[in-house]
């Protein structure tokens, strides 16, 4: 007690008695020193604590073991030695079976094993069956139709049953695979086939295709009943396939999500709907081979909104015009709706009023033509414009702005300035709006679509014109 501690303790290899507990706890004398003895028992419960410890511990007396039989590689002190004991254990699992074979892993302590089949027909050959019971009770009322639809059909979605309405989990087959657990959650979920090409035909009566749309499709599950075909279309369409064995009628579900998908393809998903809504049957064909035929439960073009229906109508003209992808965005300001909404307009050959267009400053030059008496005259200017639609400038070359009714001011300090013509401030005399089109692009009589402009009549927007 030289060192005068605040604590003691006396660490034996043994259990001590109780006679020998007195004796270590006398010599503390009146010292304020907290005596205390660790035995045998002790350090067996700290180390069962902390397993690595006794790992780490016992390891040098292990690879002198190891090293005295001549199985140094098993103490795994090398990258080799880890390669070869892994390897050597999977010829060990593969050999338990001509028919199978386990795949293991451990990840954060916990094994997993993938039984994986060696040959086609190993099932028959050695058959392995789960066998599982479940107390539906224990199960909200949506896992119960979940779990009687993957029975039924199987599905791609991860299907979770807790322990409590696990009763019983047993894997049946040979002696290297049979096992029993309870009190065990049960992850389930169906094995996913190779994807193949498909294409989805709308048909008249007489057989006729009007609309058709392609993309790949797979099984994703199998069950009792049959097979699940999950199937998803360029467009934003897709179709979950409920297949009957024995040719039963198919139960098909359509779902619709065209955010993110490009415009071209998304008015074509849509007029592919509204072929469906008018009555036509729809066929669908499965790596050239026809699976279903009729009329089916669908999710009508009356589900897409008018101004859904307008702004992929709006875009996929632009991207045609301009030969520029452009993607259905999920949201946008009303300013940005009006950009793309007036691009396309003009696209078409349409005049179309800029109430922007307030006031602005001009030289008269060779692309400017101003008429008319000073109190009173029109201009029309010939200009490149351009536009910003989701993120991309394009521009209309050519472009006329037009109105007939101006007040006309000279601004003399800079017309000493001007080499090629004369510099004015142009504003609407009577709040006329300016009236934009492109030459070019009208098919109309061009004075006729001056005085007539159409309006943006953009769906659900405030009034714009």
């Amino acid at each position: 007690m030289e060192s005068a501690p605040e604590r003691w303790v006396l660490v034996t290899p043994g259990n001590p008695t109780v006679e020998e507990r007195k004796f270590v706890r006398s010599l503390k004398g009146k010292l304020p020193v907290e005596v205390a003895l660790m035995g045998r028992a002790k350090l067996d419960v700290e180390l069962a604590r902390h397993p690595s410890i006794l790992r780490y511990a016992t390891h040098a007396a292990t690879q002198d073991a190891l090293r005295a039989v001549g199985l140094m590689h098993a103490a795994l002190n090398t990258a080799e030695d880890l390669d070869n004991a892994v390897n050597t254990l999977a010829e060990r699992i593969s050999a338990r079976s001509l028919y199978w074979t386990n795949d293991v892993s451990m990840i954060g302590g916990r094994v997993t094993h993938t039984l994986r089949a060696l040959r086609a027909d190993a099932q028959e050959k050695e058959p392995i069956n789960i066998g599982v019971e479940v107390d539906f009770t224990q199960l909200p009322d949506v896992t119960q139709q979940r779990l009687t639809n993957f029975l039924d059909f199987g599905g791609s979605e991860e299907l979770v049953l807790p322990p409590e309405a696990v009763t019983r989990f047993a894997v049946e087959g040979p002696s290297w695979a049979a096992r029993e657990e309870s009190n065990v959650s049960l992850r389930m979920r169906s094995y996913r086939s190779r994807s193949q090409p498909i294409e989805l035909r709308a048909v008249t009566n007489s057989g006729s295709r009007v609309a058709t749309l392609n993309g790949t499709a797979a099984v994703t599950g199998r069950g009792q009943q049959g097979r699940t075909l999950e199937a998803t279309l360029r467009g934003g369409l897709n179709m979950v396939l409920l297949v009957p064995h024995g040719g039963a009628e198919v139960q098909t579900n359509l779902s619709v999500d065209i955010v993110g998908v490009e415009a071209i393809d998304a008015r074509r998903t849509l007029r592919f709907l509204d072929a469906m809504d008018r009555g036509n049957a729809v066929e669908l064909y499965v790596a050239n081979k026809r699976l279903l035929g009729g009329t089916i439960a669908q999710v009508g073009s009356s589900t897409i909104d008018k101004y859904t229906r307008q702004l992929v109508d709006d875009l996929a003209r632009l991207s045609e015009h301009f030969d520029m992808p452009w993607q259905i965005p999920d949201s946008m300001t009303w300013d940005q709706r009006r950009e793309i909404r007036a691009a396309r307009l003009l696209a078409d050959g349409l005049c179309i009023e800029e109430p922007a267009y307030g006031a602005m400053r001009m030289n008269v030059d060779s692309r400017s033509e101003l008429y008319g008496a000073t109190a009173a005259p029109g201009v029309a200017i010939e200009t490149d414009l351009t536009f910003l639609i989701l993120g991309q400038v394009v521009e209309l070359p050519d472009v006329r702005i037009f109105n007939t009714d101006l007040l006309v001011s000279t601004d003399s300090a800079r017309a000493t300035h001007a080499a090629d013509g004369r510099d004015v401030i142009i504003a609407a005399r009577n709040g006329q709006p300016f009236r934009v089109y492109v030459p070019a692009l009208v098919t109309t009589d061009p004075d006729t679509t001056l005085m007539t402009p159409v309006p943006l009549a953009i769906e659900g927007a405030p009034d714009m014109r």
